[in-house]
């Protein structure tokens, strides 16, 4: 999870955490390259205004990774403009704040009960 504010992440790791999942926690977009780097997540809940800056960034990159985990947007961002930013940039789904913790568990356990297949970047047609 990328969130800046500690209460919060704290928060939404107790939440996770009754779902039996194990929460890493890092504040800015710096930290979260650095965890993604050594770690393989199955989702990512990111905080768009990080101190470092607009972490679609980070979701852009993800979203193109081959072993791409689950993306929610989690942000107080959420103007219709920044929604469709948002989820054309790699995002599975976006969440305003403030939140429902209901809805977000529940768009957790939706998330992943997609399959992570990825499109390939060339389609063919055979024709008889």
């Amino acid at each position: 999870m990328i969130e800046d504010e500690p209460q919060i992440g704290a928060y939404i790791s107790r939440l996770l955490g009754q779902l039996h999942g194990i929460v890493d926690l890092v504040g800015s977009i710096a930290e979260a390259s650095q965890a993604l780097e050594n770690f393989k997540y199955d989702l990512a809940i990111v905080d768009r205004m990080l101190p470092d800056g607009d972490a679609l960034q980070v979701v852009t990159a993800l979203s193109q990774s081959p072993e791409r985990p689950a993306i929610i947007m989690l942000t107080s961002k959420d103007a219709k403009e920044d929604v469709v930013e948002g989820l054309n940039g790699g995002a599975d789904d976006y969440l305003g704040k403030p939140f429902e913790p209901q809805e977000l568990i529940a768009r957790v356990r939706a998330v992943l009960r997609r399959p992570r297949l990825l499109a390939p970047s060339v389609l063919c047609a055979l024709a008889r």
